[in-house]
């Protein structure tokens, strides 16, 4: 593919060359036509010919006369209200004698000086424009000119003999001292008025970015004295329109004029130096919706205060937002939905109105005379009450005003002074003072219409303002503030003169998206995650949430579920009645307990025996939840939390369905047997509430009496039975409700949990109730194998995974092990997986799968359904990468699936720093209270997390104390200096919050602009929150369905980019790579938002001039791709079970790189020996790099963007390591990449104190864990802290060190490093790219810890990937026979003294386990090899830091350890017979 740079070469020789058919591949394939095409900005003749040239640089410019000081109101006029520049220079045109502009956002000056504008002052947001046909300059920029200082032959050469300095000059007076001057080439410019005159004679030749400077070649003289290099072209006028038609979108006559004074290569240059103008940003400035909900919905931005400039006032007291809204008129006043929206004036002047006269309703002749009236023909009144002619004549002039097609300026309502109304507003037509509204008594608006006029605003009492606000005026009628009041006190209506005297505006609240692309981004606290594309621009800001990094362990329990649906909105699940289709030998097998034995004399819990007074017997347990109460949210019968059956009475909570059981009584206890009551199952399954029932007996009255119960709302089937009852001693406890001595907190916590149980009357009091379950009939081999392994890993409660050895079983056997049962089950039996987006997929609906959110948050996977649809179907494809992991199971918040890893989350989980220190609580600070310095973020209910990050904003407030309202969500500020430790105050309603004063990476996103609202609000932009509400009302109405609003904004930002966009050459390119890297809204979805798809186009909008190796690159990390080209969360055959998605690795190689067959340089195929064309790839090819792209992911779901859901379509993806293909990958050419690495094996040990070692921020101590601290002394320590002054630490967000560093203290003693503690700060080492080699001499070792049979792997002894531990001795193992018979390694002498001549190492099967294998040695019949002489086993972690890894085998130049190998219980390695004995033995196990 031919290169940008080349590219840009050829587009050069083919106009120079007045070529009109460039060759394929140069400038012409991005040719629509050889037409000259025109770009206007307004439409007449003139405007076409007039020319608007910026005066002194124009921006940041105000216009002025004869000088600096001379701003003379005589001069211009004045046109308020205009938001556009075009509509200024439209102003400017359509006026006689106008010789320019001046221009801010609200105001337009057209300048009529006859003079013209000669001078300009520096003014921030003016544009001052001189208006004529001549040349806009004869001076061309360089290199842009914009923070550009003039050079000589280079970017270091400004020798001051290249030019003369003068001072106090304007840019434009500089300009004419370089026109004085004969042998001037150029100027350089600074806002400060100093002047340089270029005179070298080679002429300016180069730049440098210099902030405040301009630097001009002028172009007359240069014409005449430069080189043939830099001179104008002589090209003809027709020819410069065929070279710009070719880089442009079409010239305009300034643009053909201004490249007649440079040469067209000069043009490419500036052109390449113009900064993106990105398609993100036009459109992020021009969105500012109504935020229609609580701000704690909102995903994206947050309120506009009243207080904050660009907050927006109205004069229009209805708006098109209201529509549906209540509305009540009563007393004189106006109220919407509730709210003050204004008085009703009498005379009908203060709403802005003339008074309501009566209206005909006359209509045509012809009508009359065949019986038709104006009524009845009310619903097709559109197309005649717009004709001129019912105009003019005035026909039907009430039913056209009614329907909403009134006569101009006709007001045909009741009037609002005489009106007494409550009702609701069905629609309104415009937004502005006198615009027709209709209104109905029926919420529905399908009878009882009324049609009425938008008053203006208008109080009868003004009230005062304190101060002057600073307004501006966006369009008639809207207001905007400038500058943030000395005070916040406004209210939500507020009086100015700006338009009309003493006139009222309410209140119009927008939302705000904040700046994440610049540099003051680093100011505030961000949520932009690091990527390949911004690392280089992120910094380290203290006092900002890390809730990203935190190490929080979670459990995926019911509640945990529960959380991810209350929180999230995501329909988490986890799956049950899968059936199994393979047999459980051989491989990885999962089984579930099926039931479990009661003992009765001792009934309390399993976990918990003790024993309860005269119970009887026969007592079933059948549920129990340990030191706390049954949730309230329980609405499922015989279940926990939302219905999830624990049938595991030794796991944490224990319930079965026994609403059906035939039984009589319950027995209800806590969990130390203290406290014990029966009850009839009629008495506790009746209809009640706070009513005496009969309790049979209890641990306080062996005679029955009656207790007040509480019935929970709803749930008259449950149990639960006022386990605390709302603070109060009754029934459980206290006789009669009379008993003073009553516990103090509730009975879980207390007395060591809950317990319920069951029984039938009569039941024959016996020691064990058993379930009948009858076994699969195996060999005694194979139930033998699955024996032993289930009992090896009963640790895994009642769901246990394990690899047995074994045949002949068939799926969904069931074995006994003791006195339970195990029954094969599928392998993602009880996994838990986000089932989100197969909710809205399914061809069933998406309630087929959002129902089991009220069912207990278990999916049953349908029995009808032939079970290859969970195995290869469209489960595979939708739910399987989204796995969560298995219920039960610990899992890091890290490691959940991205849609789950959102801000809320991490707040309610515990991942925050955000801590809730006082539930009933406030901190005053000690001199004040809440409603004093409270921070209101606008109306809505905010979360703690939204709370924190707005007080940082302001400078009175503590950034690491603050309140929250549970009532309201009102967010209150705690004064800074505030010690929050000793003040506080008691409030029910309110919490307080500590915030951990944390570091975090603050990035930059680019085009992440903020909203500028003097742009109004001209596109949709939807910004979450229940139903994803949408604001459809933008200020430029265009008379589109509201679907067509949602799609055109896509379009429109491009054409308008395409048409004014100063940098059109980039713009022109990005088109082109645009139809090569193609992603279509119908494969890719989305087709109704828009910032993502401006974001996608943007890649080729700032790679424009890059390589092509970046468009690639970026384009590949996109997830609008991966979704249209369905690769991501496409894992690797060993994450997944199935192999990788192949749809982007063709597509890559086919589409958008090297084709389908090889080329000569010529374009033509390559032929084979054989004549045949010769392939570029094959699909083992496309099978290998579908390997390579393994692993994406969307990054964390954040805010301050467009919301697309749960998902993060804008920043590029994240590589998830335990998904990504570990396996060699073949390149195009029989190489493999990662070929020219070093081996990681060679790298020296130390690696991390050599130069150019690389280390990364990533947090603090008590957000994350690990790490080698190292002292003050060290020299590591001084080029990490980065202490300027000595007084502290100075932490960066990466550091390469500049030298090779000598080691001290524990540094010394490690060899690798993967963490280091600075001060509490811990930094990761990044080791340099290198390759491990795939086949290697390995060692079988086993991952430390609690792990499983099938964690035995072979490791590579180079790599690093193990822990040190010490370790020696031999165990004493025994197997399911010995156990049941009694024998045991230690007694076997008298009880099995055949053991030492039959087993021990006499037996092969002994040998290979090694049962008994210190009493074997010790008998003098150990097994070879072994030495035991250390007596029985025992290890300890010896690692000098959390998480140290070391190799297998000793490497050159490491810390010395002595090592020897050792038995498999110790090394937990399958190794060869050991050597001699060594002093210190240590064994490596894995970590990962």
């Amino acid at each position: 593919m031919v290169t940008t740079t080349a590219w840009l070469a050829l587009l050069v020789v083919c106009a120079a060359a007045s070529n009109r058919s460039c060759p394929s591949g140069g400038a012409g394939f991005i040719q629509r036509t050889t037409n000259v095409i025109l770009r206007s900005a307004a439409s007449s003749d003139e405007s076409s010919a007039a020319i608007f040239s910026p005066k002194d640089g124009g921006e940041g410019r105000a216009c002025r006369g004869a000088s600096v000081s001379d701003n003379n109101p005589a001069h211009y006029t004045v046109v308020p209200g205009l938001t556009d520049l075009d509509a200024c220079k439209a102003a400017c045109i359509n006026t006689q004698g106008c010789r320019g502009i001046e221009f801010i956002p609200g105001r337009c000056e057209v300048w009529t000086r006859a003079a013209g504008i000669e001078a300009s002052a520096a003014v921030a947001g003016f544009t001052c424009l001189v208006y004529g046909t001549a040349p806009a300059s004869d001076f061309a920029a360089v290199d842009g000119a914009v923070d550009r200082a003039c050079r000589g032959a280079s970017a270091g050469d400004n020798s001051a003999e290249y030019f003369t300095v003068s001072s106090g000059l304007s840019l434009g007076e500089c300009r004419q001292e370089c026109r004085n001057t004969a042998a001037c080439v150029g100027i350089e410019h600074h806002s400060s008025g100093r002047c340089e005159v270029w005179t070298r004679v080679a002429g300016i030749g180069a730049s440098a970015q210099v902030a405040g400077y301009q630097c001009y070649r002028y172009v007359r003289n240069m014409i005449s004295t430069t080189s043939s290099t830099t001179t104008t072209s002589s090209a003809s006028e027709a020819e410069n329109a065929q070279f710009l038609i070719q880089a442009t979108f079409g010239p305009t006559l300034e643009d053909l004029q201004q490249i007649g004074l440079t040469s067209y290569e000069q043009w490419l240059r500036d052109q390449m130096m113009l900064p993106s103008s990105l398609h993100r940003a036009y459109y992020r400035q021009r969105v500012a919706p109504r935020p229609k909900m609580p701000g704690s919905e909102m995903r994206s931005g947050k309120p506009v205060s009243k207080c904050q400039p660009g907050s927006r006032w109205v004069n229009h007291a209805i708006l098109k937002s209201d529509e549906n809204s209540p509305i009540k008129v009563m007393g004189g006043v106006l109220f919407v939905d509730g709210s003050f929206r204004s008085d009703i004036d009498l005379a009908y002047s203060g709403n802005g109105l003339k008074m309501p006269s009566p209206c005909t309703d006359t209509p045509l002749d012809e009508w009359v005379s065949n019986g038709r009236t104006c009524a009845s023909y009310a619903s097709i009144m559109s197309w005649h009450c717009k004709s001129s002619g019912w105009k003019e004549n005035g026909y039907c002039q009430q039913t056209c005003f009614d329907a909403g097609y009134g006569y101009e300026a006709d007001d045909c309502s009741p009037g609002w002074a005489s009106l007494e109304y409550e009702g609701f507003i069905c629609e309104v037509k415009e937004e502005r003072v006198g615009s027709w509204v209709e209104l109905s008594t029926q919420r529905d608006c399908g009878s009882s219409l009324k049609a009425m006029v938008v008053p203006a605003v208008w109080k009868r009492n003004a009230g005062q303002l304190n101060e002057l606000l600073q307004l501006s005026s966006l369009t008639p009628g809207v207001l905007l503030l400038k500058e943030h009041p000395s005070s916040c006190n406004l209210g939500d209506i507020i009086e100015s003169d700006i338009e009309n005297p003493g006139q009222f505006y309410m209140l119009d609240q927008r939302l705000e998206l904040k700046d994440q692309s610049s540099e003051s981004a680093a100011d505030q606290c961000g949520e932009v995650p690091r990527t390949f594309l911004n690392e280089k621009t992120c910094t380290l800001k203290r006092g900002c949430s890390s809730w990203t990094r935190t190490q929080v362990q979670l459990t995926l329990n019911v509640s945990t579920l529960d959380t991810f649906s209350r929180v999230g909105g995501r329909h988490v699940y986890a799956v049950t009645k899968l059936r199994p289709t393979s047999p459980p030998c051989g491989n990885i097998s999962r089984w579930k307990l099926l039931s479990s034995t009661i003992t009765t004399t001792q009934v309390a819990s399993h976990a918990t025996t003790c024993q309860m007074g005269d119970v009887g017997g026969g007592w079933e347990l059948v549920r129990r939840t340990n030191n706390n109460l049954f949730p309230q949210t329980d609405k499922l019968v015989g279940t926990d939390m939302r219905g999830l059956s624990h049938t595991d009475p030794l796991g944490e909570s224990f319930s079965v369905r026994f609403d059906e059981a035939d039984f009589d009584e319950f027995l209800l206890a806590t969990g130390d047997c203290q406290r014990w009551m029966i009850m009839k199952k009629t008495e506790v399954l009746g209809w009640y509430e706070n009513q005496n029932r009969l309790i049979i007996k209890s641990h306080i009255s062996s005679t029955p009496y009656n207790a007040t119960m509480y019935r929970r709302q709803y749930n008259r089937e449950d149990p639960w039975l006022t386990f605390g009852d709302h603070d109060h001693c009754k029934a459980l406890y206290v006789a009669n409700n009379l008993d003073p001595a009553c516990d103090s907190g509730d009975l879980g916590t207390l007395h060591k949990g809950l317990n319920v149980f069951i029984r039938r009357i009569g039941t024959t009091p016996t020691t064990t109730q058993t379930l009948l379950i009858t076994p699969t009939h195996l060999s005694t081999a194979a139930a033998d194998a699955l024996r032993d392994k289930l009992t090896a890993e009963q640790g895994q409660g009642w769901l246990r995974d394990i690899d047995a050895t074994c045949s002949d079983v068939p799926p969904g056997a069931i074995v006994q092990v003791g006195e339970d049962y195990f029954q094969h089950v599928h392998l993602d039996e009880y996994n838990v997986y986000d089932f989100t987006d197969w909710a809205a997929k399914h061809p069933g609906g998406s309630q087929k799968i959002k129902q089991w959110r009220d069912r207990g948050y278990m999916l049953e996977f349908p029995s009808w359904h032939d079970m290859s649809r969970w195995e290869t179907g469209d489960a595979a494809k939708y739910v399987k990468p989204l796995l969560v992991g298995k219920l039960g199971a610990q899992i890091n918040f890290q490691s959940l699936p991205q849609p789950l890893q959102t801000q809320d989350m991490s707040v309610v989980l515990g991942t925050s720093n955000v801590k809730l220190v006082s539930n009933q609580y406030i901190c005053d600070g000690g001199f004040f209270h809440p409603g004093s310095y409270a921070l209101s973020l606008g109306t809505g209910n905010w979360d703690a997390e939204s709370c924190r990050k707005q007080l940082l904003s302001d400078p009175s407030c503590s950034t690491e104390w603050f309140g929250l309202s549970k009532t309201n969500g009102h967010c209150w500020c705690v004064p800074a200096g505030s010690d929050c430790t000793r003040h506080w105050y008691w409030d029910g309603a309110y919490g307080t919050y500590q915030v951990r004063q944390d570091y975090a990476e603050v990035c930059r996103s680019p085009g992440e602009v903020a909203n500028a609202p003097h742009l109004g609000h001209q596109y949709i932009f939807r910004h979450g929150g229940e139903g994803n509400y949408v604001d459809y009302h933008v200020d430029a109405q265009y008379g589109l369905a509201e679907w067509e609003m949602e799609r055109y904004a896509k379009s429109s930002v491009w054409t308008m980019q395409a048409l004014y966009a100063k940098d059109q050459l980039r713009q022109r390119i990005a088109w082109a790579l645009s139809q090569i890297f193609v992603c279509s809204t119908r494969g890719a979805n989305h087709d109704e938002r828009s910032e993502l798809w401006t974001n996608y186009y943007d890649i080729f909008v700032r790679n424009a001039f890059s390589s092509f190796r970046d468009v690639l690159q970026e384009v590949t990390h996109s997830p609008i791709m991966a979704d249209y080209l369905s690769y991501k969360r496409s894992r690797s055959f060993d994450s997944a079970k199935t192999f990788p998605d192949e749809n982007f690795a063709r597509e890559v190689m086919q589409l958008f790189t090297i084709g389908l067959w090889q080329l000569n340089d010529d374009g033509s195929r390559k032929l084979s020996a054989t004549g045949q064309h010769i392939p570029t790839y094959s699909q083992d090819n496309i099978r290998d790099f579908a390997r390579v792209m393994t692993g994406f992911d969307e990054q964390v779901q954040r805010s301050n963007f467009e919301d697309s859901g749960s998902s993060n379509l804008i920043d590029p993806m994240r590589i998830r390591v335990e998904w990504h293909d570990r396996y060699p990958k073949p390149d195009l050419h029989g190489n493999f990449l990662g070929d020219g690495l070093p081996l990681c094996s060679d790298l020296p040990a130390r690696q991390f104190l050599e130069k150019g070692a690389k280390y990364v921020f990533k947090g603090t101590a008590h957000a994350t864990s690990g790490g080698l601290t190292i002292g003050s002394g060290s020299s590591l320590y001084a080029a990490l802290c980065a202490s300027t002054d000595g007084s502290g630490c100075n932490f960066k967000r990466s550091i390469e060190l500049t030298s090779t560093l000598a080691c001290d203290a524990a540094e010394c003693e490690v060899n690798a490093l993967q963490v280091v503690n600075v001060e509490g700060a811990l930094y990761e080492y990044v080791p340099p790219a290198c390759v491990h080699m795939f086949f290697f001499n390995g060692r079988a070792v086993r991952k430390g810890g609690r792990s499983y049979p099938w964690t035995h792997k072979c490791a590579n002894p180079n790599a690093r990937v193990a822990g040190i531990s010490c370790c020696d001795g031999c165990k004493n193992r025994t197997y399911r026979w010995m156990q049941d018979e009694g024998y045991t390694c230690e007694n076997a002498n008298v009880t099995w003294p055949d053991m030492y001549v039959r087993r021990c190492n006499k037996d092969t099967w002994w040998r290979n386990e090694k049962w008994c294998q210190l009493a074997c040695w010790q008998a003098g019949v150990g097994y070879d090899g072994d030495d035991c002489s250390m007596g029985a086993w025992k290890a300890a972690r010896v690692c000098k830091y959390e998480r140290e890894t070391e190799t297998l085998a000793p490497q050159s130049g490491a810390f010395p350890i002595q090592v020897g190998l050792f038995p498999t219980t110790c090394l937990r390695t399958r190794s060869s017979p050991l050597p001699q004995k060594a002093t210190l033995r240590k064994s490596w196990t894995p970590t990962v």
